[in-house]
Protein backbone atom coordinates (compact mmCIF):
# COMPACT_ATOMS: atom_id res chain seq x y z
CA UNK A 1 0.00 0.00 0.00
CA UNK A 2 2.75 2.60 0.82
CA UNK A 3 4.27 1.87 -2.47
CA UNK A 4 1.24 2.35 -4.65
CA UNK A 5 1.04 5.95 -3.12
CA UNK A 6 5.15 6.87 -3.13
CA UNK A 7 3.96 6.02 -6.92
CA UNK A 8 0.99 8.36 -7.07
CA UNK A 9 3.00 10.73 -5.83
CA UNK A 10 5.73 10.34 -7.56
CA UNK A 11 3.98 10.91 -11.28
CA UNK A 12 2.07 14.19 -9.75
CA UNK A 13 5.52 15.69 -8.93
CA UNK A 14 7.53 14.42 -11.59
CA UNK A 15 5.26 15.60 -14.20
CA UNK A 16 8.22 16.40 -17.42
CA UNK A 17 5.63 16.59 -19.95
CA UNK A 18 7.89 14.09 -22.56
CA UNK A 19 7.55 14.70 -25.75
CA UNK A 20 6.07 11.19 -27.67
CA UNK A 21 9.35 9.09 -28.43
CA UNK A 22 8.37 9.18 -32.54
CA UNK A 23 8.50 13.52 -32.67
CA UNK A 24 12.36 13.10 -31.10
CA UNK A 25 15.44 12.41 -33.21
CA UNK A 26 17.56 10.54 -30.46
CA UNK A 27 16.33 8.38 -27.89
CA UNK A 28 19.31 9.23 -25.39
CA UNK A 29 21.58 12.37 -24.87
CA UNK A 30 24.39 12.73 -22.88
CA UNK A 31 25.60 16.05 -21.38
CA UNK A 32 29.16 15.91 -20.47
CA UNK A 33 33.12 16.08 -21.18
CA UNK A 34 34.30 13.56 -23.58
CA UNK A 35 38.19 12.63 -22.56
CA UNK A 36 40.46 12.55 -25.03
CA UNK A 37 43.95 10.31 -24.49
CA UNK A 38 46.96 10.99 -26.57
CA UNK A 39 48.84 7.85 -26.89
CA UNK A 40 52.20 8.33 -28.40
CA UNK A 41 53.09 4.81 -28.60
CA UNK A 42 56.07 3.49 -27.84
CA UNK A 43 58.08 6.58 -27.88
CA UNK A 44 58.46 9.69 -25.49
CA UNK A 45 55.30 12.20 -25.02
CA UNK A 46 57.71 14.89 -25.26
CA UNK A 47 59.98 13.93 -28.63
CA UNK A 48 56.40 12.34 -30.17
CA UNK A 49 55.31 13.88 -33.88
CA UNK A 50 52.13 12.17 -34.08
CA UNK A 51 49.71 10.60 -31.16
CA UNK A 52 46.52 7.98 -31.10
CA UNK A 53 43.64 9.16 -29.66
CA UNK A 54 41.54 7.40 -27.54
CA UNK A 55 38.06 8.64 -26.50
CA UNK A 56 36.49 7.74 -23.07
CA UNK A 57 34.43 9.13 -19.96
CA UNK A 58 31.74 8.43 -17.60
CA UNK A 59 28.93 10.25 -19.94
CA UNK A 60 30.40 8.93 -23.21
CA UNK A 61 31.10 5.34 -22.52
CA UNK A 62 27.38 4.96 -21.39
CA UNK A 63 26.07 7.02 -24.50
CA UNK A 64 28.07 4.59 -26.95
CA UNK A 65 27.17 2.03 -25.09
CA UNK A 66 23.36 2.17 -25.61
CA UNK A 67 24.51 3.04 -28.86
CA UNK A 68 26.77 -0.19 -29.97
CA UNK A 69 24.28 -2.54 -27.57
CA UNK A 70 21.32 -1.59 -27.67
CA UNK A 71 21.49 0.10 -31.46
CA UNK A 72 19.94 3.36 -29.94
CA UNK A 73 19.73 6.65 -31.83
CA UNK A 74 22.46 8.97 -29.59
CA UNK A 75 23.87 11.93 -29.27
CA UNK A 76 26.66 13.54 -26.95
CA UNK A 77 26.77 17.33 -26.05
CA UNK A 78 29.64 19.10 -24.51
CA UNK A 79 31.72 22.11 -24.98
CA UNK A 80 34.97 23.08 -25.34
CA UNK A 81 36.67 25.40 -22.57
CA UNK A 82 38.34 28.45 -24.63
CA UNK A 83 41.35 29.18 -23.34
CA UNK A 84 44.41 31.04 -25.32
CA UNK A 85 47.14 29.79 -22.82
CA UNK A 86 46.01 26.10 -23.66
CA UNK A 87 45.29 26.52 -27.16
CA UNK A 88 48.40 28.25 -27.95
CA UNK A 89 50.50 25.14 -26.30
CA UNK A 90 48.28 22.66 -27.93
CA UNK A 91 48.93 24.40 -31.28
CA UNK A 92 52.74 24.01 -30.89
CA UNK A 93 52.49 20.17 -29.80
CA UNK A 94 50.04 19.26 -32.56
CA UNK A 95 49.42 19.51 -36.15
CA UNK A 96 45.89 21.29 -36.29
Amino acid sequence: MHEEKRKVWFRKKMNLNLRPASECKFDAVSLGEVMLRLDPGEGRIRTARSFRAWEGGGEYNVIRGLRKCFKMNTAVITAFARSEEHTSELQSRVEI
